[in-house]
Parts: structure tokens; sequence; C-alpha cells
């Protein structure tokens, strides 16, 4: 699965390993790698970086090779050939040894402060999974000198409240860091051939994660940067309707409390804004398909947002479709408030920083 050439044996002592997949992207690597490398002044014993050149064409092994010269604490690895996505993002999620890895998006990257925090955090509270919300933004370099995150707020969460209130959101690779072990990883790599081909193969490790882990925070505000309007270019409701909802109730057939909840959430908070977004064209290079194109699982055509918001939104005409989509943004805001006032607040909450 894996091409031959990887990174030097890692230490042991580091706590955190930042794994970053690319692919002919040398101008957002070379973004991140300056934001990294500011970052990292005074805790590099601590971190460690993986980059996992997936045989790019472009420039960036010689961006690698500027940024290695002057970060001991860099390793990559370059693939003979391009072996696809799949085998790229699994390579960085399997090969660190340290405790924790955090797979960060080459699009991507920290607010100014969040990584010295995040470590505080790890090192105190040992969490399972931390979840970090994201700014959206469309230059990183511009706004992680503008924004800085002086303290990280974090409120701890069972798997089954963590699984609801992330539900979908638990795909965004670059917003969750995650703690290792060996029997993790064995499970890991069983259930990899679920999530093979599906554009979403971090799930195998997410959701084993979820299953095995007994403490998850939840970061509130917007500690990490997400380049906007990046993505496209593959069949996004075969993603997220059909693909998401067979690895959810696969990889959690064991668990059907929690496939119900992060099925439902998903289908009454993400996926009506999702349909009509790209039946209006307004998010990233995607197609709009019909839904005689697909094959749709019946756990998710049968839950409630699908029949009363996301299937008005996909098949009536506008005017109908515009009051199912503002309805469920209403819905959307509802369970937000709930969150952020009732279930936050009677739940832990941790403070690192000022």
């Amino acid at each position: 699965m894996f091409s031959r050439q990887i990174c030097p044996v890692m230490p042991q002592s580091p706590l955190l390993t930042i794994s970053i997949p690319t692919y002919n992207r040398s101008r957002h690597l070379a973004c991140l790698l300056t934001i990294l490398e500011r970052e990292l002044r005074g805790i590099e014993d601590q971190v460690l970086v993986l980059i996992s050149d997936n045989a790019s064409t472009d420039d960036t092994r010689s961006v690698v090779a500027d940024f290695a010269s002057r970060m001991l604490v860099l390793r990559s690895r370059r693939n003979e050939i391009n072996e696809g996505p799949d085998a790229n993002i699994s390579a960085c999620y399997l090969l660190p040894d340290t405790p924790y890895v955090w797979v960060l998006g080459d699009d991507d990257a920290p607010l100014n402060g969040t990584l010295r925090l995040l470590l505080e955090l790890l090192n105190r509270e040992l969490p399972d999974m931390v979840y970090l919300p994201s700014l959206s933004t469309t230059d990183i370099l511009r706004d992680q000198g503008t924004h800085t995150v002086d303290k990280l707020t974090a409120v701890q969460l069972d798997r089954e409240d963590f699984a609801s209130v992330l539900h979908v959101q638990m795909t965004f690779i670059s917003g969750l860091v995650l703690r290792k072990g060996p029997r993790l990883d064995a499970r890991v790599r069983e259930q990899l051939a679920v999530t093979q081909g599906t554009s979403l193969i971090q799930m195998a490790w997410v959701l084993e994660t979820l299953k095995q882990g007994e403490k998850f925070l939840v970061c509130q505000g917007h500690p990490i940067m997400a380049t906007a309007a990046n993505s496209g270019g593959y069949a996004v409701f075969q993603v997220f309707l059909a693909n998401h909802t067979r690895i959810v109730s696969t990889l959690l057939a064991d668990h059907p409390a929690m496939r119900r909840s992060i099925l439902r959430k998903t289908s009454l908070c993400f996926l009506p804004g999702l349909v009509w977004h790209v039946r209006h064209g307004s998010i990233g290079n995607f197609k709009m398909q019909g839904r005689a194109d697909l094959d749709l699982p019946e756990e998710l055509t049968r839950t409630g947002g699908f029949r009363w918001l996301v299937r008005p939104i996909w098949s009536l005409p506008d005017l109908p479709a515009k009051v199912a989509f503002f309805c469920s943004r209403v819905m959307t805001f509802t369970v937000r408030q709930y969150q952020r006032f009732v279930l936050f607040p009677r739940r832990r909450s941790i403070e690192v920083g000022a």
C-alpha cells in the first residue's frame, strides 16, 4: 500500500506528529510550513512534522528540502508513484508512533498560538480525541498573523455526545487530533477496507477511536484555519449522502444509538445546506447529481431530515426548496443554541493558556 521510501525511525520523546499529505500543491504547502516553522519555536522537542508527498510533479520536492534544511523536526516521505489519496492519507495516520497524530491538510493551518496551547491540553488532559473548529479563509498567511489564540477552552464530552455534536464534522480531517496505540492501529488496519475508495478514508481511524476512546474534547472558538473554496472535482453527494451513511452504518453497527444520532444530525444540520449550495453553485466545484443517479441507503432516506428537508431542496422548484432550506437553517440554529446554552454548560469545561 505504501512506498518503500519512508521517513527515518521517529524518536519516542515527541508528543505529537503533524502529518501532512500533499500532492502538487507546493504553494499551499509552503504557506503551511512557514506557519509551522514559526509556531514550533521553543517547542520543537514535543512535535514532529511528517510530509507525505504523493509523487508530486511540481516543485514540492524542492519546497520540502528547503524547509527541511531549517526545521530539524521535519521528516518527509515520497511515493515512487502516485498511489492515490487514500494510501497517502492513510500513511499519515499509520506511520507516526508518537502518542498523538494530527493529519493536517496542506491548505489548512493553526492560528497563531494554537499549537503551544494544544500541546498543553494534550499533556494535561490526555484525551482520546480533540476537535478543533476552523475559521474559513482565503489567505492563511494573512489571517494567521491577524488572529491570535491566547487561551484554548474545551468541553469534555462522552462518546455519545461527541458523536451527536460533531456528526459529519468528524470527516473534517484537519479538525481532529487523535491518540494512537498498537491495539487501535491494528483495528484501524482492519477497517480500512470499509473506507477505501470512498473519499472518506479517515473515518476508519476516527470511528475506531470513537469506539475505543473514553475522553473526548470539543474546543471552542476557531483555533485553526481552513482555506475556503478549495475543494471540488468529486461526486460530493455520493460521498456525503451514500458513502458516509454506509461507513457509519457499517463501522458503528454495534452502536445503534450513536449511529442513528450521527445520521439524524447529518441529515438535519448538514445535508440540506450542502444540497442547496451545490444546486445553486455557491460552494466549490461540484456537479449537481440527480437522486436517480445514486443508490441511497435506507437508513438515510428514512430520517426526518432527509424526507422533510433534503428531498424538497433537491427535487422541488426553487421557491418551496428555498422554504425547506430556510427551515433547515432554523433547525440548525436551534440545535446549536441547545448545545451552547444547555449541553455544554452541564459538561466539564477545560481552559489552558491566559
